[in-house]
């Protein structure tokens, strides 16, 4: 059986299922693996919302009650411990091997309008081009802490093994250097810092 997860975008695929296929509540509940509940909520939002009211009025203080018993779940919780979504990702992925594989093919077949087109365009975006400067950094096994912005015509310079300060890209090539063998580091750092305090 297929271990899944329902989405915003599975509404359609679970009414042809119901209405279409003629598939019961409790056997497209055990292809989600879900309870039968989930499912006809899902299909009948209306119906949810009324229920959810309803107990809301009924038990006011439950909400208040269960967010302080699941405190990772709160929004606060969460900017106070940021680690804490990526283990819980890193485990939930480790159970259900093959989810993610899996998943981010049909994306790609659901959007074939996100192609290899739309990834030159994307790269072309300040946004593309630093998280390409970031690639870049780790894949020569350096950080990419920026000390100050790119700007036209600049090339990012690694000050340490772990700092970046963007200087014009004639500057940064006037002198050769190397930041693992530390060959040219200091004269070229010199020129960056100085050309920094200067602009």
């Amino acid at each position: 059986m297929q271990q899944l997860r329902i989405k915003g975008g599975e509404k359609e695929n679970l009414r042809r299922m119901y209405e279409v296929d003629g598939m019961l509540l409790r056997e497209i509940a055990d292809y989600y693996k879900v309870s039968i509940k989930t499912i006809y909520c899902r299909l009948h939002p209306e119906k949810r919302k009324i229920y959810k009211d309803k107990f809301n009025r009924e038990y006011p203080e439950y909400a208040k009650e269960w967010r302080l018993k699941n405190p990772e779940y709160d929004r606060e919780w969460q900017l106070a411990h940021p680690g804490y979504k990526k283990e819980y990702n890193n485990q939930w992925l480790g159970e259900h091997p093959g989810y993610a594989s899996s998943y981010f093919k049909q994306w790609r077949l659901e959007h074939p309008e996100y192609g290899t087109e739309y990834i030159k365009q994307w790269r072309q975006t300040p946004k593309g081009k630093a998280y390409r400067r970031k690639e870049n950094a780790n894949r020569r096994n350096l950080g990419s802490v920026e000390l100050n912005k790119s700007f036209s015509g600049s090339e990012g310079h690694h000050i340490d093994e772990t700092h970046i300060i963007h200087i014009p890209k004639e500057l940064h090539k006037s002198i050769r250097h190397n930041v693992h063998t530390g060959q040219g580091m200091e004269a070229i750092n010199e020129i960056a810092f100085r050309y920094n305090w200067e602009a």
